[in-house]
């Protein structure tokens, strides 16, 4: 799969185009990338963007419950700079906050093991120059086991 992403300077010029989960290209509002501190020690990592939260905003676990339950835990361990869990664009501090899958499913469901493989890639390129898990020393990884 690598050499799909090869041809593009950056991996997220092929996900606003990405076709290759059709179910959710049909569901998406919007593809949701992370964000944060791309030198970050710390990235949490979710399942999908949030039907009511990061698939309206843009922005990974904003606005929903999960995504205040998140940003009330960054704010509380000085890992983002806001003071209102409520913040749809929060600025934060040696922490990554990403999606293994990027777009989000109908009705809510889990990823398909498939549309999880299709996004795997960028979990290694948010930052094209640098593998950003390769070199962020833990990883916090969120939803159902």
């Amino acid at each position: 799969m690598q050499h799909i992403f090869d041809q593009y300077k950056t991996p997220f010029k092929l996900c606003e185009a990405h076709q290759l989960c059709p179910e959710l290209v049909r569901n998406r509002r919007q593809v949701v990338h992370g964000y944060g501190d791309r030198n970050a020690y710390f990235v949490f990592i979710g399942e999908t963007p949030g039907e009511k939260g990061a698939n309206l905003t843009g922005v990974p676990f904003t606005q929903d419950r999960s995504g205040k339950r998140l940003q009330h835990l960054l704010i509380q361990l000085g890992l983002s700079k806001e003071t209102d869990e409520a913040c749809e664009s929060p600025r934060l501090i040696n922490c990554y906050v990403t999606n293994l899958v990027r777009c989000n499913p109908p009705r809510n469901r889990n990823p398909t093991k498939g549309e999880s493989e299709n996004c795997q890639p960028y979990l290694y390129c948010a930052r094209p120059e640098t593998a950003l898990l390769a070199k962020c020393e833990d990883r916090v990884c969120q939803g159902p086991p």
